[in-house]
């Protein structure tokens, strides 16, 4: 029977979306025998991946770099008998007080570089409809609201600090059905299971073991995520994980953390990895891309011979990404930058030694006497006036000191050479360490040096930028499968606006073509980009100059701290015109003032005027959008002409006493400036509408 035929019977009793749960068991023996074929076949496609040459290489080599990053020099991690020895056998594995690691800085400098600006997110529409425009903006609400509640920042540094020492990492976007608010029942009153949510999680190269024939992960037909669990995971999670039962740690992906951190402790003898793995088994879980056998894909989840599900792909696709360091061409594992620093860091640190080595030799100086002198040991030392006895030797001279030779200048520019070569292999120049090529160079050359060092390490944040837009696009597709419930969303934009949101996951409407704006994740040099803003603002590229409005954008652009109390007045302001467009997108009249800022109201409204919400408002909304536009407009005129105004509220005065005495002779037009003695009215109501 083959084992899609296994598959087929089996999926009636599986967990999934239309399935039954398994059925409960006590021990891995006591599950049918399908069953114990889908396991068998699981761990026969991880064996195929594990004795490849290429995962074997990666292993060791992810191992080795951690070694470097600690401090460690002149060793390697030995796949064969999983313990790091020296690469030299007589060498004791020790972190020297008189080496350096330059290895660390120039992976922090790197990394601080490929993290520095943050991906911009956008969410691409469906199509021109405005609901479709509506459910993007949404979309994009919620993207940026999850990755700030994940704490994406510091997962991306996680994320490429791990592909610098394997060359690869994976970022997965999953469902967490433990996370989010608990669920009670309104009735009885008991707790029902959790809202769930989407969490990020980041995996190393040691933990996923991709299709061998892939040249990418988009090209594997399937992969195999490990990870080690403990035995409560499994029995929180699971019909049947109390099933699963303790194990050894038969994995490098299961221990390699405390062989690494065994290097601080122990050196080359290594660690005990039972107390790891302790009350602890290792999930594995399947992946296979959809076929016309599984049109949504397929997962199946095992522990320790326990087979705990087999089902569909959650969102029907793959939802791990890969991230790369150093691409090479046609191969699926990448280089780390680490692999291609550890020979320079080598010989840097046996130059280092034998610097330290003469210091401690030399610099205390020696003296030369002859034989027979009879000089103490201890004739020698610091201490003031001391005298020194010896025993005279016919013609000898008495001891002097001697001339100890000086280190040589070459060793000294060599030093200075392989410490170019850390910056030079990173890709880190100059401007990127901070250091001036000259006092006299203009800015404009210094930008062009910065956008020469963007341009090697954009090599590497474009392809970034790529796997961040699959991550959004899998987040959507999370939220719009699995937020049921109603959730609540809280925005804090600009203008000192503040929203809370609520809204569940079929409002985006299939709207989850998430992309990330090109360029947005390249490093840029605050200092030079603020100049270029200030130029063009200076020069009226970007407009009027003294236009309230834009300068609170410009200095948004220079990305200051916190500008909101520079320009309160304008936020107030902002958030006030957002209100009041609220209240007419409702039908309602909003509550206007003649002490409104009436000319930001009129180029706001005027803006909105010109977008398709507009072109959908109804026909009684339009009416108070023309009647709030004339009354600011009305507004404006008066304050301009005070005289004209006076003698219009003259005019109304003499037409409300001749209404009193004689009773109305007409129906008088309404008048927005009409109502209010001395200034306009709040507003007058028009017909069918009442006061906001």
């Amino acid at each position: 029977m083959s084992i899609q035929d296994i598959t087929k019977n089996l999926m009636r009793k599986f967990t999934s979306d239309e399935g039954e749960p398994l059925e409960s068991i006590d021990r891995a023996q006591d599950q049918p025998l399908d069953e114990q074929k889908i396991v068998n076949y699981v761990k026969d496609k991880l064996e195929q991946v594990r004795q490849t040459n290429s995962r074997i290489a990666v292993d060791g080599v992810y191992l080795t770099n951690v070694a470097y990053l600690l401090g460690f020099d002149g060793v390697y991690y030995d796949t064969t008998y999983r313990q790091f020895k020296n690469i030299d056998p007589k060498r004791k594995l020790t972190r020297n007080r008189f080496k350096i690691n330059k290895i660390l800085p120039t992976i922090q400098n790197r990394l601080a570089r490929i993290t520095q600006s943050p991906p911009k997110y956008d969410v691409r529409p469906n199509s021109t409809d405005t609901h479709d425009k509506d459910a993007a903006r949404l979309g994009l609400d919620i993207l940026n609201n999850i990755l700030d509640k994940e704490c994406f920042e510091e997962k991306r540094q996680d994320l490429h600090m791990a592909a610098m020492q394997g060359g690869v990492s994976y970022l997965q976007v999953k469902w967490n059905s433990e996370a989010g608010k608990p669920m009670v029942d309104p009735e009885t009153g008991e707790m029902d299971g959790y809202e769930g949510d989407v969490e990020l999680e980041v995996l190393n190269c040691l933990e996923l073991f991709p299709d061998p024939l892939a040249k990418s992960l988009d090209d594997a037909q399937w992969f195999i995520k490990a990870k080690v669990r403990k035995l409560e995971y499994f029995q929180q999670r699971y019909n049947r994980g109390h099933a699963v039962k303790e194990e050894d740690a038969w994995l490098i992906s299961s221990f390699y953390d405390l062989k690494s951190n065994a290097l601080t402790s122990v050196g080359v003898a290594g660690a005990n990895t039972s107390n790891q793995m302790k009350n602890s088994a290792i999930e594995l879980v399947y992946c296979e891309k959809r076929s016309k056998e599984h049109p949504n894909g397929r997962m199946i989840i095992i522990a320790n011979g326990v087979l705990l599900e087999d089902k569909e792909l959650p969102i029907g696709e793959f939802d791990v990404f890969k991230f790369d360091d150093i691409v090479v061409g046609s191969r699926y594992y990448s280089e780390a930058i680490i692999t291609h620093l550890r020979p320079i860091q080598d010989q840097y640190n046996i130059t280092r030694t034998k610097c330290a080595e003469w210091v401690r030799k030399m610099l205390a100086g020696k003296y030369l006497s002859a034989k027979g002198a009879g000089l103490g040991q201890e004739a020698i030392n610091s201490d003031s006036g001391e005298v020194v006895e010896y025993n005279p030797v016919p013609n000898a001279p008495p001891p002097m000191p001697m001339n100890i030779p000086m280190i040589p200048q070459y060793v000294y520019e060599d030093i200075k050479v392989l410490d170019e070569e850390f910056n030079q292999v990173s890709g880190i120049g100059e401007v990127s360490q901070g250091v001036s090529p000259g006092s006299s160079m203009p800015w404009r050359a210094m930008a062009l040096l910065q956008e020469q060092d963007q341009t090697r390490i954009s090599v590497q944040t474009k392809r970034n930028e790529v796997g961040y837009a699959k991550v959004g696009s899998a987040i959507l597709k999370y939220v719009a499968k699995n937020y049921v419930m109603p959730r609540v969303m809280k925005i804090a934009g600009d203008a000192m606006q503040y929203a809370v949101k609520e809204f569940v996951g079929s409002q985006i409407n299939g709207n989850t073509d998430a992309i990330v704006i090109p360029g947005s994740t390249v490093p840029n040099s605050k200092v030079l980009k603020r100049q270029d803003i200030l130029n063009s603002y200076q020069m009226g590229l970007l407009g009027d100059p003294a236009d309230p409005k834009l300068r609170a954008k410009v200095l948004s652009m220079m990305e200051y701290g916190d500008v909101a109390e520079m320009w309160k007045g304008q936020a107030l302001d902002m958030g006030q015109i957002k209100k009041a467009i609220d209240a007419i997108e409702q039908g309602e009249m909003p509550n206007n003032h003649e002490w409104d800022n009436h000319g930001l109201f009129l180029t706001e409204l005027n803006d909105y005027r010109k977008t398709d919400k507009y072109e959908q408002l109804p026909d009684e909304s339009k009416k108070i959008f023309e009647f709030v536009v004339e009354w600011h407009t009305q507004v404006i005129v008066n304050l301009q002409n005070p005289q004209l105004a006076q003698q219009q509220r003259m005019a109304e005065t003499m037409v409300h006493t001749q209404n009193q005495m004689f009773g109305p002779l007409g129906q008088s037009t309404a008048n927005p400036s009409s109502g209010m003695s001395g200034g306009p009215p709040n507003q007058q109501p028009m017909e069918g509408q009442t006061n906001g």
